[in-house]
């Protein structure tokens, strides 16, 4: 059975009953998973499955597995409760959204490209080509935030082309290959604190 990602049908679902496929020592992975993987640039859901707290979540030999504090008395084809930390998802979601628009602003208005974005715990930081000039800086924060609350939708779809290829376009702003998750609408996402200096950018939610 080829494991469904879940998550990329509904980012807002937190809790999920679901077969095992895989139960090897203190991972499991499930039929239909809801827990999304660490990346490069975003940090994996946390929560825990059968009550038991998770460690960490990684993409191995192109499944999730899901790593436990410790091995589970779980077995293939059993069901069990995959329940994320909702505020951690809500607030990774929330700053990879930001992460796109700012990003976007930037080029439309400057023409200045980002290479780079992460998101850590609390904040996201962007990397751009070439330094931006303190100018821009000083104004970007209020242009960022009337944007953003302008509710601009926030849409992530698959390339009809190239398979396993995903864009995320945050309003009218231009599509970028993305892979991960996103809120729908810009209203979500909340105002931003920016603190800018050459080529890097950090932002912070507000609330």
């Amino acid at each position: 059975m080829e494991q469904e990602l879940i998550y990329y049908k509904d980012q807002y679902l937190d809790e999920l009953d679901s077969p095992i496929l895989e139960c090897v020592g203190n991972k499991v992975c499930f039929a239909q998973n809801i827990f999304f993987p660490s990346t490069k640039g975003e940090l994996s859901d946390m929560g825990s499955v059968g009550g038991m707290a998770v460690k960490d979540v990684k993409k191995e030999d192109g499944k999730v597995m899901i790593h436990l504090s410790s091995e589970p008395k779980l077995q293939k084809d059993q069901s069990a409760k995959q329940k994320i930390d909702w505020n951690r998802r809500l607030d990774g979601m929330r700053l990879h959204s930001a992460l796109h628009a700012v990003a976007g602003i930037i080029e439309r208005d400057h023409g200045i490209r980002a290479v780079a974005g992460n998101v850590y715990k609390d904040k996201a930081v962007l990397t751009f080509k070439k330094p931006i000039p303190d100018m821009i800086y000083m104004t970007l924060e209020e242009s960022v935030n009337d944007f953003i609350n302008a509710n601009k939708d926030i849409r992530t779809y698959w390339d009809e082309k190239r398979e396993g290829f995903r864009w995320c376009q945050v309003g009218t702003l231009e599509p970028i290959p993305c892979g991960g998750l996103h809120v729908k609408n810009t209203k979500e996402i909340g105002e931003l604190e920016l603190a800018g200096s050459g080529a890097k950018l950090e932002i912070k939610l507000r609330s």
